[in-house]
């Protein structure tokens, strides 16, 4: 390794070390494993080209990795730490809060509150990077949903049709599921029965 590589790889270890702790930290909080930006991040880590992700769903990282991996490594977890990323406990639970307040349910009322607001967040958070904007309009869809009884299909296609993708894979179509009920307000008349 020259200088710069290895000047390169310890950087990476120090952000590696950095991002695992958000990580566990998130998934002690949450409960929830990949959730919120850890998804991005490892979706892309996971990638044929870098593949740094381990089977406990943690960043590793290998002195095998060209200069321009190296990079592109640093580059994603400097993006994953910052504040326009959820990754830390303090910005998922600022998250499911103001997610309750745009729904106007009680937290008492709110099962499953990190759940949902994974889902909403993993649904919104590509749409918001396709169209270059913060804005969101899942409850816009939401609302349409409700009031013209769409089916679980139906507000998928036009979830999909927003975000701009043709295929959403299994464990998208399992949030997307939860987001459905949680437009429909099939679980909030299950904890309402309850209360």
């Amino acid at each position: 390794m020259t200088p710069y590589e290895q000047s390169l790889y310890n950087q990476m270890k120090k952000l590696v070390a950095k991002a695992n702790m958000r990580i566990l930290r998130l998934e002690r909080e949450t409960g929830l494993k990949n959730s919120f930006g850890v998804k991005h991040l490892t979706d892309i880590l996971s990638s044929e080209k870098l593949n740094v992700v381990t089977k406990k769903g943690r960043i590793g990282t290998r002195k095998d990795l060209s200069t321009e991996q190296m990079k592109a490594i640093n580059t994603k977890l400097r993006s994953f730490m910052s504040s326009e990323t959820i990754s830390t406990v303090k910005q998922a639970r600022k998250y499911k809060t103001e997610l309750m307040k745009k729904a106007k349910i009680k937290e008492s009322r709110f099962a499953d509150g990190y759940e949902v607001a994974n889902a909403e967040y993993q649904a919104t958070k590509q749409a918001r990077e396709s169209i270059e904007h913060m804005d969101s309009n899942f409850w816009v869809i939401s609302r349409l949903a409700k009031d013209e009884k769409w089916t679980e299909e139906e507000f998928t296609d036009k979830i999909k049709g927003y975000i701009g993708l043709e295929y959403i894979d299994e464990s998208n179509k399992e949030e997307l599921s939860k987001l459905y009920d949680y437009a429909m307000g099939v679980k909030w008349y299950v904890i309402l029965v309850w209360i």
